[in-house]
């Protein structure tokens, strides 16, 4: 018996080795690269055609195979944008990806052909997907004109403070306080203490004599018809003023 007198062997395949009750095997055909099989009914089973040479436009690439499957009869080409952080300029290509936004710029869309230039005070690392600002407690860096990672931004000296996104340092308060460097806020000076001037490292000790509460930005003097309590070392509020006996004068200020 003929080979063609047997049941058809799947796309992409022929069958061989008949010969009388022999009804041989299915093997697979040969074709080029560029090629894929489709179904026919004609004596010859590998019929090939050339894949589909689809070009991709700016901004996208081309995913997909040819002919390359368990039966290789698939064509299925597809040309996809360009994910965020990257991009593709060329137009009508067969490129398999996009290329990485280079280091200072990013792309925060989709099936673009450029980068963006990266937000000044932020920084953009290569493929960045958004501008991302400095973390708090650091500030960006003037001395550079594109900052391309985080170990640019600038950390925060003692007496200031960096919310997140800060360009430069910001001196505390007064009224508040900021030991260490790379302070994402000011601590406000504890009762007992204040300070009157901005960007300082430390907290004063209150004027004997006087009050002071949390977050002071100056020592406070007992209020006329009052005075200050002798058995404390240190006065934190206002209540802790003594009222003044019946018939004693006492001066608004304490003398020295």
């Amino acid at each position: 018996m003929l080979c063609s007198d047997f049941q058809k062997c799947p796309i992409g395949q022929e069958r061989a080795g008949c010969g009388g009750v022999t009804r041989g095997f299915c093997q697979p055909c040969t074709k080029a690269d560029s090629e894929y099989y489709i179904d026919s009914d004609d004596v010859e089973p590998c019929t090939a055609t050339a894949c589909d040479n689809i070009l991709c436009p700016a901004g996208h690439f081309r995913t997909g195979r040819c002919g390359d499957d368990i039966t290789r009869s698939n064509n299925d080409y597809t040309c996809v944008p360009c994910a965020k952080g990257s991009y593709n300029p060329l137009d009508q290509t067969e490129a398999e990806e996009c290329e990485l936004c280079d280091a200072g710029s990013y792309q925060d869309e989709t099936g673009m052909t450029v980068c963006k230039p990266c937000t000044p005070g932020y920084y953009c690392a290569e493929g960045a997907a958004a501008a991302l600002p400095c973390p708090g407690g650091t500030h960006k860096n003037v001395s550079l004109a594109v900052m391309t990672s985080v170990d640019q931004c600038i950390i925060c000296p003692v007496g200031t403070y960096c919310p997140v996104g800060s360009a430069e340092a910001a001196p505390c308060a007064p009224g508040t306080n900021s030991s260490l460097e790379g302070a994402k806020t000011c601590g406000k000076c504890p009762a007992g203490t204040y300070q009157d001037i901005e960007g300082q490292e430390a907290c004063k000790p209150c004027t004997p004599g006087y009050y002071c509460a949390e977050g002071a930005a100056a020592a406070l003097p007992c209020p006329a018809g009052t005075r200050k309590d002798e058995s404390l070392a240190i006065m934190t509020s206002v209540e802790q003023c003594i009222t003044c006996s019946a018939g004693a004068s006492m001066p608004r200020f304490p003398s020295a």
